[in-house]
Order: structure tokens, then C-alpha cells, then sequence
């Protein structure tokens, strides 16, 4: 009998140290999941930073470029050249 009863405490230690090991291992993979939503989501926001400012600096050259084609414009109907000759030296 006494045999039995350790047998079987034994048997109930293992299976808590088995289930015990089973939850840390579902905490493990949990961290580990939610560790990668963390990282992806942080990367997310870096690359969308990224392409924000790609485009704002794409956005801000266009405009630029507009903006000194209007002076160049502006400067070269002062100094008396047509819109025809405008156009045919811009090649607009």
C-alpha cells in the first residue's frame, strides 16, 4: 500500500511539473508572439515614416521646380523675351 501511495504522489508531482512546464511553454510562445506583433508593428511604423518622407521631399522638389520655372518665367518676360521664345527655350 505504501508503495501505491508514493507511486501515485509521484505520479501527481510529475504530471503538476509536466503541466506546469506545459504553461510555461504557452507563456513562452505567447511572449515570443506578442514580442513579434511589437517588432512588426514598430517596423510598420518606421517604414510608413520612411515613405512619408519620401514623398514629402518628392512632393517638395515638384514643387520647387515649379516654382523656379515660374521665376525663370518671370525673370525672362522682365528682360522683354515673348512667350513664344519663352516657350521655345523652355521647350513648354
Amino acid at each position: 500500500m505504501t508503495f501505491d501511495i508514493i507511486s501515485e504522489e509521484r505520479k501527481s508531482e510529475s504530471v503538476n511539473a509536466i503541466l506546469e512546464m506545459s504553461k510555461d511553454e504557452k507563456m513562452r510562445e505567447y511572449i515570443r508572439q506578442r514580442n513579434k506583433a511589437e517588432r512588426d508593428y514598430e517596423s510598420g511604423l518606421i517604414n510608413a515614416r520612411r515613405q512619408g518622407r519620401a514623398e514629402g521631399k518628392a512632393e517638395g522638389r515638384a514643387e520647387g521646380i515649379t516654382e523656379e520655372r515660374k521665376r525663370i518665367i518671370a525673370r525672362l518676360k522682365s528682360g522683354g523675351m515673348t512667350d513664344e521664345e519663352i516657350s521655345s527655350l523652355l521647350g513648354s
